[in-house]
């Protein structure tokens, strides 16, 4: 078999690159070659992909696209787009959530203001606030993009991206992964320290909540619709049943009936109840709302911010609590309740001085819980 010495690396071989991207990810050594590349894969993505451990790229003479080359089996697999093994490929990175790092530039950071900034953001129903020191400093933030899917007599599906600074695990309206408007650089995840995986797992609980919250908002008008939909199949459920039930008690006074006849025709209203409990029982059961949800990719992004430490104060108690000033929504971010870890911008605190939200302000989570 003749291959010649094009480059695997044109703007045919896209599928190609992502081939050779995915094997190198997935622990495969790839060594460049003169005439393409060969790649020694592991064990069980060999098996995975149905393939041998040694593979090779190549450009047949004349072909568009390059192909994998099986040395064992002398089996050649295209590598174009909708290839079987390609597309095998896609599925198996899809099912990992990708993580992308993305480091900013801030051409100015604010430096003064903070205490007004603050003032017109944020309420403190029985505490006062005051900034008693502020500096730059370097923060994380991650956005998690997630597909979801609301499934019932119909489906929507689509997209919600939530935002979380790593340091106070506080969710972070209004930011998504686009920072449009800044200087970025994207370094591989592996050139910057790894976030810490506590991090991650506390932010879990919040996340599940958040995503909860945002789908609801998300499929609103589609829940409503399936909600009119059921109230109005209910209704005409009762009205055909109920006109069913009154036609055969009318029936019963016919005359001639024998009182067998009489007694079927009892049996079979005193079944009506029954048949249009069952009936109704679908109907909720086609309607209700089912909820599928899956994390598509993770964005870590690096950047300069405004540390501030505040302080509050209730009766002679003092609390303070470390806020940033976010530049990417030139904002300060939400405080993060101490019980439920919502963003709150109505800022309470209980007698031992948690901060709490509305919600959670009625009977501290954390001192019930001490």
């Amino acid at each position: 078999m003749r291959f010649d010495a094009s480059p695997v690396e044109t703007e045919e071989g896209l599928p190609a690159r992502f081939a050779r991207h995915f094997l190198e990810t997935h622990d495969a050594v790839v060594e460049e070659k003169p005439e393409g590349w060969d790649a020694l894969l592991p064990g069980d993505l060999a098996q995975r992909l149905d393939l041998s451990e040694l593979v090779s790229a190549r450009r047949p003479a004349g072909a568009r696209n390059p192909v994998l080359h099986i040395p064992e089996t002398d089996q050649i697999l295209p590598l174009g787009y909708g290839s079987p093994l390609v597309e095998k490929m896609i599925d198996i990175a899809a099912d990992r959530s990708p993580m992308t790092v993305c480091r900013i530039h801030v051409d100015y950071l604010k430096k003064a203001g903070f205490d007004r900034a603050i003032a017109e953001t944020f309420s403190f129903p029985n505490s006062v606030g005051v900034v008693e020191s502020h500096a730059e400093a370097r923060t994380e933030y991650s956005v998690f993009d997630c597909w979801y899917q609301a499934r019932s007599d119909e489906q929507q599906e689509g997209m919600v991206a939530l935002s979380f600074n790593l340091e106070t695990g506080g969710p972070i309206p209004g930011m998504d992964g686009r920072l449009t408007g800044f200087s970025r650089e994207f370094p591989p995840p592996d050139a910057v320290p790894p976030p810490a995986r506590e991090r991650f797992i506390q932010l879990l609980p919040l996340l599940q909540k958040a995503l909860e919250d945002n789908i609801a908002g998300e499929i609103a008008n589609f829940r409503d619709r399936m909600k009119r939909r059921y109230h109005r199949d209910i209704r005409h459920l009762s009205e055909y049943y109920g006109s069913l039930r009154r036609e055969m008690e009318k029936s019963l006074e016919r005359p001639g009936l024998t009182p067998a006849s009489i007694a079927e025709r009892k049996e079979k209203i005193a079944l009506i109840p029954d048949e249009l409990a069952r009936k109704t029982d679908d109907l909720l059961k086609k309607y209700s709302i089912r909820t599928d949800v899956r994390p598509c990719a993770v964005m870590r992004i690096l950047t300069p911010a405004v540390k501030i430490l505040y302080k509050l104060v209730k009766g002679k108690a003092e609390k303070r609590v470390t806020l940033f000033y976010n530049p990417l929504v030139k904002a300060v971010d939400p405080f993060v309740c101490e019980g439920c870890g919502a963003g709150l911008y109505a800022v309470w605190l209980c007698d031992r001085l948690h901060v709490l939200c509305p919600d959670c302000r009625g009977r501290c989570p954390v001192c019930e819980g001490a």
